[in-house]
């Protein structure tokens, strides 16, 4: 299930809109099934191509059975050279798709373009078991994401063929987990962090040049304070960024409870810093995963209400406005 959860989280046939009725969303939001799929995950470039996976139940998605696709406004096609059972979680305009596959019982990263597969490997980390987990990649082809060393997550930026140290963030409470989860063509970086010496996990922006920013998602009015579990996941050139939290469950008891996402709500948090909650119209819960140069939020939603256990739930990809998914 740790396995699971990390990713951002195809069919041969063309796109299935569902169809209209009283908890579908509007024409303004593009819904994305591929054929025959209960999962299916989609992320768009700045060009406004998608690419992701889908899966036909969640126990297919685990451990990897999923099915790669690109998306191009029309239909789901298959990925030329890709191997089935490889997982895309990103691409830039260039196309380069970055994703998860497992070798063995080892999960690697990959970045691919054009038919050619290369294997993302864990900084030098000597004997110890490390796997690494590819989350963003920006125009300029930088790719950033976490590893696992026998312990805690730490981020990593990968480029031109070798890692990039990324700093440590100058916080009160160490932090025991930081993740990397998006990257813009500037460089600025955006994730979520966990202190060993606090219960919340906060999101960060981490400018190119400037100090990093911690913040929660906000809950109440009367008595303010901030989601259990605030996960940035995607920021654009301008610096708005886009992300889901969960209001009182850790990513964990979330990931358990609800499958690939659990109970997430989508936010958007613009580069002065204000932070809106984003949601699908007629959706139990919406997880955005993308957004682009030109403002449109690609990600999943759900309209199940059962998140109780593993069976059953189904994910639809989507791609929307702000506008047509913030909740007034």
């Amino acid at each position: 299930m740790a396995l699971l959860r990390t990713v951002l989280y195809l069919g041969l046939g063309s796109l299935v809109l569902l169809p209209a009725s009283a908890s579908a969303p509007p024409a303004a939001i593009t819904t994305i099934a591929c054929p025959g799929a209960a999962i299916t995950v989609v992320k768009t470039n700045d060009a406004g191509r998608g690419v992701g996976f889908y899966c036909h139940s969640v126990a297919q998605c685990f451990p990897f059975g999923a099915h790669g696709f690109i998306w191009d406004g029309s239909g789901c096609e298959p990925i030329p050279g890709l191997p089935d059972g490889w997982m895309p979680v990103g691409m830039n305009d260039a196309e380069q798709v970055i994703g998860i596959h497992v070798v063995g019982s080892k999960v690697r990263g990959f970045l691919y373009r054009r038919g050619q597969v290369m294997d993302l490997l864990c900084p030098n980390t000597g004997t110890k078991k490390c796997v690494a987990f590819p989350r963003g990649i920006n125009n300029r082809g930088q790719i950033v994401g976490y590893y696992e060393v026998e312990g805690p997550d730490s981020p990593f930026m990968w480029e031109d063929g070798s890692y990039v140290a990324l700093g440590e963030l100058p916080w009160e409470w160490e932090p025991a987990t930081v993740r990397a989860n998006g990257i813009n063509p500037r460089g600025d970086v955006v994730g979520e962090w966990h202190g060993w010496g606090g219960d919340i996990t906060q999101g960060y922006l981490w400018p190119k040049d400037g100090a990093p920013v911690s913040f929660g998602f906000p809950l109440g009015v009367d008595a303010p304070t901030v989601a259990k579990t605030t996960m940035p996941s995607a920021i654009t050139p301008r610096g708005d960024m886009v992300g889901y939290f969960y209001e009182s469950m850790s990513e964990e008891e979330a990931s358990v409870a609800g499958g690939l996402f659990g109970p997430c709500r989508g936010f958007f948090r613009d580069r002065d810093g204000a932070m809106t909650e984003l949601k699908v119209p007629g959706a139990t819960y919406t997880c955005p995963l993308g957004i682009n140069a030109a403002g449109e939020i690609s990600g999943v939603y759900t309209t199940d209400s059962e998140t109780t256990s593993l069976a059953g739930i189904s994910w639809h990809g989507f791609v929307a406005k702000v506008k047509a998914l913030v909740v007034r």
